[in-house]
């Protein structure tokens, strides 16, 4: 009889170990989830510099001197003020639209009307995406200009960070070598 309850008690005790790792393994899990970190915002939410490359990996790569740092860094900071102001314009139509899409009854005007919203929105972002390509190859040197190239066809259609290929084909005639 001693002896199960020995045998009880350790068998007891070990369990309870066992639960406490496990707890321990999954507060630490919680803890480390998106849901507590910066990382794990939505993409609207996210800066540009939290979402894209880095400033000082770009700076680098293309060896910016120090009048074009300069350059560059302002309009990099104005075109973060505009883009954080049209991204929030665009979470906001959306939000919107989703409430009215949730609605019992549809308001077919006001879900148009903000979808037309959405539209311009999301045409005003692709436009100033272009305009902000376009004055940053006005910084540019030609050899400059060619690795940015470089860059901007790895990493848009298709190209990956590793080099590896993948996705989809970039258009016929888009971003030729010749500048």
């Amino acid at each position: 009889m001693a002896q199960t309850n020995k045998k009880n008690r350790i068998l007891t005790i070990g369990l309870v170990i066992l639960i406490l790792i496990n707890v321990s393994a999954l507060i630490t899990i919680g803890v480390n989830s998106r849901f507590f970190r910066k990382e794990g915002l939505s993409r609207p939410e996210r800066s540009f510099q939290q979402r894209g490359m880095q400033r000082r990996d770009f700076e680098n790569m293309l060896d910016l001197s120090n009048e074009q740092r300069i350059k560059f860094s302002k309009l990099r900071q104005s075109e973060r003020i505009l883009m954080d102001k049209l991204m929030k314009e665009m979470t906001v139509y959306r939000r919107q639209l989703n409430e009215e899409l949730a609605q019992v009854d549809l308001d077919l005007e006001k879900i148009e009307e903000i979808n037309l919203n959405i539209v311009a929105t999301d045409t005003k972002i692709r436009n100033q995406a272009t305009m902000m390509n376009i004055e940053i190859r006005k910084i540019l040197g030609a050899k400059q200009k060619k690795e940015f190239l470089k860059m901007m066809k790895s990493r848009k259609y298709g190209g990956r960070r590793d080099g590896r290929k993948g996705g989809p084909p970039p258009p016929q005639g888009f971003m030729n070598d010749s500048i």
